[in-house]
């Protein structure tokens, strides 16, 4: 008998219906706020909520939750199909600001993302999202080499030629501040990138890079 071949039958069995949990609180919550919260109607509350809950939303209501696919009726707001586990990709999109940061977290996280692209899907205005901005504050830059020096991003960030808007810092304490602080082997391309930068010394968009 396979014993190892059931163990693992298992073992995938339980980290689905891990996920599927996840999902089906994820998705109570906003059941309430639906009838609860004034911003629930507002454009990506939704998919702000699900990303926030460290799920990805893909294009066709599909969720990605701890690399199993699900599809959600965004309507009833119930998972409507499963479709396995998702094959890691060397491509990852970014469409919202919501994502932008949890990206930047990741890499402020020490993640590299050597090997892997990032690709920017849509134009993103930071002030607008309340990510950054003067009154809300300042953006902290993905790979923060002034807080730690062994920060960096290390793939190839595509801005699919789309533009990321009021991107805001005015620290005068702080170098290497812009929309990346350290890039090491890595590339940023395609992108346009709008805002106010003011920092100590070496500052920009892209303020290190190798």
């Amino acid at each position: 008998m396979d014993y190892c071949g059931r163990a693992q039958n298992a073992a995938e069995k339980s980290s689905e219906a891990s996920a599927r949990e996840k999902l089906e609180l994820v998705l109570m919550q906003l059941a309430a706020d639906k009838y609860s919260d004034k911003d629930y109607n507002k454009d990506g509350y939704i998919d702000k909520t699900l990303t926030e809950n460290g799920m990805q939303v893909t294009d066709d209501d599909i969720v990605i939750v701890d690399n199993w696919k699900f599809e959600i009726d965004r309507e009833t707001l119930q998972i409507v199909d499963s479709y396995g586990k998702e094959v890691e990709s060397q491509e990852i999109r970014i469409r919202t600001a919501e994502e932008l940061v949890a990206f930047r977290e990741k890499v402020n996280n020490g993640e590299t993302f050597e090997g892997k692209t990032i690709k920017l899907m849509n134009d993103i205005d930071l002030k607008l999202s309340n990510v950054c901005g003067e009154g809300i504050g300042n953006w902290i830059p993905i790979g923060d080499y002034a807080s730690d020096e062994n920060l960096y991003f290390g793939g190839t960030f595509d801005g699919n030629n789309h533009t990321i808007n009021n991107l805001y810092v005015n620290d005068s304490s702080k170098g290497y501040q812009g929309l990346f602080g350290n890039v090491k082997n890595g590339e940023i391309r395609n992108l346009n990138v709008n805002g106010n930068v003011t920092g100590k010394n070496v500052c920009g968009r892209n303020s290190r890079n190798y």
